[in-house]
């Protein structure tokens, strides 16, 4: 894992991994869903899914592939349909077993009396994860995670989850009680709620009612504050000569804000902001601060990544910041 991660297009040669304190249960109106039947802490793995079918963007030569993040994309989703269906051909079982999955919106269109290969691609446009480059990078193919599609989804997720190959990871990102139904977030929870509502609406066919989206259209706060902070930072970063000082309190305020327990599922767009602060505080000189940020940036990468050292070191070099390791 640690000398491949920054392979972004590689198969592993492994079986998928599921955490004994969990359990697949049926929740009623959202079919299946993932539960903690032990007490889970902050950064446990709950899964390690290897992908039924993964294409990645480099092996499709001569064809268009839609990259965008999200679900959506009707030619990755049409080439990564015909790949599955031709690798389980031969499998006993195994296509009835994904014909059983989520069809999501099409469940109420379509029965299990229509043809086999229309219903896998819906299955497919359901499922399907995007998947990245390490370190949240840009995305280099889709795929199809089994155990993985069994999250169901909350904008306050308790939950986060990234690719290395074809292999994709979920850990906890805060204590998690027994009972706790465990939940990834389908979109960015740091968008405006009426674009998060509207998104899962048109492409997963559910309203979001998790509490951040209630306290949101309540009037609450949401994150309005996290956008305009971004913004600025996008302006410093644009200009010749960046306000070192300005970035290292923009950064510190993004990272601050993303401490709440709504957003814990951004621990590693935290990972950035505080990354960002600590070349901010080194290049002022203030090395007792970068340290500070350093060990704060190594936490975050922690909880999302998992803790191994050799791991962080790659991403630090990965960012061409190899010197933040000598403070």
């Amino acid at each position: 894992h640690t000398s491949n991660a920054q392979d972004a297009m590689i198969r592993f040669p492994c079986v998928s991994f599921q955490n004994a304190k969990v359990a697949i249960r049926h929740t009623g109106d959202r079919g299946d869903g993932i539960f903690a039947v032990d007490a889970l802490s902050a950064g446990d793995l709950i899964v390690g899914s290897k992908a039924e079918c993964v294409l990645f963007s480099s092996e499709i030569v001569g064809k268009e592939f839609v990259k965008a993040p999200g679900w959506d994309g009707d030619a990755g989703c049409a080439l990564l349909t015909r790949r599955l269906a031709s690798q389980v051909r031969c499998q006993d079982g195994r296509l009835d077993e994904l014909l059983r999955m989520s069809r999501g919106a099409h469940e109420a269109t379509t029965d299990v009396d229509e043809a086999p290969m229309l219903r896998l691609t819906q299955v497919v446009q359901a499922n399907r994860h995007v998947a990245y480059k390490p370190w949240e990078g840009s995305p280099v193919g889709t795929g199809l995670w089994h155990t993985a599609s069994k999250f169901n989804h909350a904008c306050d997720a308790n939950c986060s989850w990234h690719t290395v190959g074809d292999m994709l990871f979920v850990r906890c990102q805060r204590d998690v009680d027994a009972g706790e139904e465990l939940t990834i977030s389908y979109v960015l929870p740091t968008t405006e709620v009426k674009e998060r509502q509207e998104y899962l609406e048109s492409h997963q066919s559910f309203t979001c009612r998790c509490n951040l989206c209630m306290t949101d259209l309540a009037g609450g706060p949401g994150c309005e504050k996290y956008l305009r902070v971004e913004a600025m930072i996008e302006g410093s970063e644009r200009k010749s000569a960046p306000d070192e000082g300005k970035t290292l309190k923009l950064q510190a305020a993004a990272f601050d804000f993303l401490q709440a327990p709504s957003y814990c599922s951004l621990h590693g767009v935290q990972v950035g902001h505080a990354m960002d602060a600590c070349v901010a505080a080194y290049k002022l000189n203030r090395v007792g601060e970068a340290r500070e940020w350093l060990q704060r940036a190594r936490r975050a990468f922690a909880l999302h990544y998992g803790e191994h050292p050799g791991v962080f070191e790659l991403f630090v070099r990965a960012k061409k910041v190899s010197v933040l390791l000598t403070i």
